[in-house]
């Protein structure tokens, strides 16, 4: 859990790890969803999955912006002194530091 109270998921550091960028949701293809039909009903089945599935997506964009806070802090917390010591030096420590930017955090670490 992170200082905010909120969850924080492990998955959520692992996709700024290993993708060294912020999550960003996939367009929805809505041609998966959208096919000429002549019954009502299954139009509507459709249109209920395609507007699931673009909730999800930007739910799960949303967590994934407001938990930066907890993964920046979660990132500190691991450090030891001297590294955070070090990472203050950075030119651009004021930019990340002030915005709570966990990616660039991470980049200057790397």
């Amino acid at each position: 859990e992170g200082p905010s109270g909120k969850s924080l998921k492990c998955g959520d550091i692992r996709k700024l790890v290993e993708d060294r960028k912020y999550y960003v949701p996939t367009a929805i293809d809505k041609n998966n969803y959208f096919i000429p039909r002549e019954d009502d009903t299954i139009l509507e089945v459709q249109k209920s999955a395609c507007t699931s599935e673009i909730k999800e997506k930007a739910s799960n964009a949303h967590h994934m912006k407001s938990n930066r806070f907890s993964m920046y802090a979660y990132i500190i917390s691991k450090l030891i002194t001297e590294s955070k010591d070090e990472i203050k030096q950075h030119k651009d420590y004021r930019t990340f530091n002030t915005g709570i930017d966990p990616l660039n955090l991470w980049k200057v670490i790397q």
